[in-house]
């Protein structure tokens, strides 16, 4: 009995602050992660800021492969996140497209223009979640259906 209320008592305990110290190695300082696709799609690199207000700001970086091509394509977004034990789910409410350009040679301004537009319909809408399988103050790994997302500080 003894062992059982022992055991009992230290999974509370332990349990109970385990949301809090996710929350804050989630929020203690910007990740540089690693998208690889599951599905034999193009990686990304990413920094992420899970803001401890709720805030989400981002970075990414793409290139892909486009009939004998190499687009490559950098963009940022602004968004909101929340997190329910160890599913973080963000909503993007803002994207920009910084820089982009085909086999090396940078888009005309008109083209950088026509992606913003295509990108922002796209990004406009987004919401995911992301489950957290592994977290560290200088590590974590993200698991999705179609992605690994490993990320350091």
């Amino acid at each position: 009995m003894f062992r059982s209320t022992l055991v009992a008592a230290v999974v509370m305990v332990a349990g109970v602050p385990a949301h809090a110290q996710t929350s804050d190695e989630l929020t203690s300082a910007a990740w540089s992660c690693r998208m690889t696709s599951l599905l034999d799609e193009p990686g990304m690199d990413a920094n992420l800021a899970f803001n401890a207000d709720g805030s989400l700001e981002g970075w990414f970086y793409v290139e892909v492969p486009d009939s004998g091509d190499v687009i490559s394509l950098e963009f940022s977004i602004l968004g909101s996140w929340s997190l329910d034990g160890a599913v973080i789910s963000s909503a993007v409410e803002e994207s920009e497209v910084l820089a982009g350009a085909n086999n090396g040679e940078a888009f005309s301004p008109e083209e950088l223009a026509q992606m913003a537009d295509g990108m922002g319909d796209a990004l406009s809408s987004f919401s995911g979640e992301s489950t957290i399988a592994y977290i560290s103050p200088h590590a974590m790994v993200l698991d999705e259906l179609e992605a690994s997302i490993s990320c350091w500080r």
